[in-house]
């Protein structure tokens, strides 16, 4: 609620600016200062929720079935408001849970979500992208076999 808040005194703000006479660009600098984050992604994710969702869900269940598939397209969703908004990365390790996405790295998914604003604005070329780059990810079960393969016993399993 605060983000909309933000985003009409910023848009108040930019239209009592460009309609006088004094248009001048130091006060975007500002305006940018003042908000630190890339508000128009803000604004598209609360608006567009639904949608980035449905693309989120979609995908996940393509690759992994149904089971826990809104825990992981929430977690995603939220991790991706928090990045947009600190720009912090969360680390997704190597082993599986059951709330996030067995595939993909958290850059990987940021890219989707940041693409998912560029489809809905008729560019689908990132989205084709950042979406083959996901389906073409190892699955995080798939590493951790790797991993108990490679230990100094010469792969056998205990």
């Amino acid at each position: 609620m605060i983000v909309l808040k933000i985003k009409y005194i910023y848009d108040k703000i930019k239209s009592i600016l460009s309609a006088t006479v004094l248009a001048i660009n130091p006060i975007d600098s500002i305006l940018d200062r003042l908000i630190p984050f890339d508000i128009e992604r803000v604004v598209f994710l609360y608006l567009n929720y639904e949608f980035m969702e449905r693309h989120i869900h979609t995908l996940i269940t393509s690759r992994e079935g149904i089971w826990y598939c809104t825990d992981k397209t929430s977690w995603i969703l939220e991790k991706y408001k928090e990045y947009i908004l600190t720009g912090q990365i969360p680390e997704m390790g190597t082993e599986e849970k059951f709330w996030m996405p067995g595939f993909g790295e958290f850059s990987d998914w940021a890219d989707y979500c940041n693409s998912l604003f560029w489809l809905y604005h008729g560019n689908p070329a990132p989205y084709m992208e950042a979406y083959q780059r996901l389906l073409n990810c190892e699955m995080r079960s798939d590493k951790e076999e790797e991993e108990s393969f490679s230990q100094e016993d010469g792969g056998v399993l205990q």
